[in-house]
């Protein structure tokens, strides 16, 4: 399958990562290289957890794809960009949220903060999640995603967006 997704979307060739099951509860967990938690600890690793067994192979293939995006718009441990190209992408899609965009974002944050869901900082929580969902759920969304959702994107986030799928299913290994 990883080979399906890679000749679909030559753009994230370039970035190497592992593919396992887990057991743990949920659908699919990234891990980049430098993630201390990650079951493969210093390479980018992808985890199918067990709420994935039985889904559809199309929606498998979605999920994986869209978990690719979060080391594709990531930086190194030197702070620098692991992919600039799609790295630009991601900034400039966090540059052009919406106040109200933010307003959501922010009070999200303090529900998962004061549940002990969230121990990052906000910055950071925008930066290795939230921004990541907004991208994964334009390019690959999941059936019950929010991101489905009528007027969550403006104009300009849709067409940098379709941008960025433009690079993804183009950009040459």
């Amino acid at each position: 399958m990883t080979q399906e997704v890679l000749a679909e979307y030559p753009g994230m060739k370039k970035i190497p990562f592992e593919v396992g099951r887990g057991v743990g509860r949920g659908k699919v967990e990234a891990y980049p290289s430098s993630e201390s938690r990650s079951p493969r600890r210093g390479k980018n690793y992808i985890e199918f957890l067990s709420d994935t067994e039985g889904s559809p192979r199309n929606e498998v293939k979605s999920m994986l794809a869209g978990e690719v995006l979060h080391f594709l718009g990531s930086r190194d441990e030197k702070g620098q960009a692991v992919n600039p190209a799609f790295r630009k992408f991601k900034d400039e899609f966090r540059q052009s949220l919406t106040p109200e965009q933010l307003a959501f974002e922010q009070h999200f944050y303090r529900k998962m903060k004061q549940s002990g869901h969230e121990t990052r900082s906000f910055d950071d929580f925008m930066e290795f999640s939230r921004t990541d969902a907004y991208i994964r759920g334009y390019l690959f969304p999941d059936k019950d995603a929010e991101f489905l959702q009528p007027g969550v994107f403006t104009n300009q986030q849709k067409r940098l967006l379709e941008r960025a799928r433009t690079f993804l299913k183009t950009e040459s290994p």
